[in-house]
C-alpha cells in the first residue's frame, strides 16, 4: 500500500521539485519522513537532519504531502447516503 501511494504522489504537483541544481526529493522519502514525523516526537529539526534536507524542505514536504492526502479525501472518504442512515 504503501508504494502506491509513493508511486501515485510522485505523478502529482504535491511533490517538491528544485530548480536550482538541488535534488529532488522522492515519493518514497516523502512518505518515510511524513510518518517519521507523525509516528515520534522529534524536531523536525532532528528528522530533517536524519533524511538529509534543509529544515526548509522538511517543513513543506510535510505541508504537501497533507495537502496530498486532503486531495484524495473525495475518493476514500464517502458519507452515507440517507436511505442507507435507517
Amino acid at each position: 500500500m504503501l508504494l502506491i501511494i509513493s508511486d501515485r504522489l510522485e505523478c502529482t504537483k504535491y511533490l517538491p521539485k528544485y530548480r536550482c541544481g538541488k535534488t529532488d526529493i522522492s515519493g518514497e522519502k516523502v512518505l518515510l519522513l511524513t510518518l517519521w514525523y507523525l509516528g515520534n516526537t522529534e524536531r523536525l529539526g532532528q528528522i530533517s537532519d536524519k533524511f538529509d534536507i534543509l529544515l526548509s524542505a522538511a517543513h513543506r514536504t510535510l505541508l504537501n504531502f497533507i495537502n496530498f492526502i486532503l486531495s484524495l479525501r473525495q475518493e476514500y472518504i464517502k458519507w452515507p447516503s440517507p436511505k442507507n442512515l435507517l
